[in-house]
């Protein structure tokens, strides 16, 4: 599975050039939140909300259902830093909302709250990965560390591209992009390799 994270990124461009290829069921798509539904041909995701209920301006997480999505990426390495609470709130809102969840983490203990795992998918992100031109050549020791000590499916994160996928797809069971998501060409690269 290979998840295009857009993050703050796109264009209506972009959502038309995706929209023109019909997409194989690996691919899930988290575009910005004013691109969900117009986004086709592909399985939807939207990110972490900023807030639970109703607040001005904002949507409920039932809204991203209505309009497509299926999944959510909750805990993000980029988002942590507005959830001083913990991610727990939306884990278990999402999954009530019958969502599908794409949780994120550093390390093992921030698992330790969670009694099971239906329904979700785990990321390991690695903190210097994120955004980085280049992934350090030790990066993917350490996941594997982190995998065998998990014992369950675990995608990788953090400066994938299509230049290393073939390293990364050797030990992770699938990725989620940023950057490598917003060039067609890349991306259909790295599917193959999931």
């Amino acid at each position: 599975m290979v998840i295009a994270n857009w993050k703050g990124k796109g264009s209506l461009d972009l959502v038309e050039k995706y929209n023109s290829i019909s997409w194989p069921d690996n691919l899930i798509v988290a575009p910005g939140a004013v691109f969900l539904p117009l986004l086709k041909n592909t399985n939807l995701s939207f990110q972490m909300p900023m807030f639970l209920g109703e607040t001005c301006g904002l949507n409920p997480i039932s809204a991203y259902k209505e309009v497509g999505a299926d999944y959510v990426i909750i805990n993000h390495i980029e988002q942590k830093k507005y959830y001083s609470n913990g991610f727990m709130d939306y884990l278990n809102a999402s999954i009530k909302a019958g969502l599908k969840v794409l949780l994120c983490f550093e390390s093992i203990s921030e698992l330790v709250c969670l009694n099971d795992f239906e329904n979700i998918t785990l990321i390991y992100e690695e903190k210097g990965q994120i955004n980085a031109e280049k992934m350090a050549s030790d990066s993917l020791d350490r996941f594997v560390c982190l995998k065998n000590e998990l014992k369950m499916p675990v995608f990788y994160g953090g400066s994938v591209n299509n230049e290393n996928v073939k390293d990364v797809a050797k030990c992770a069971d699938g990725v989620i992009l940023g950057r490598a998501s917003l060039d067609i060409e890349k991306l259909k690269e790295i599917l193959n390799w999931f």
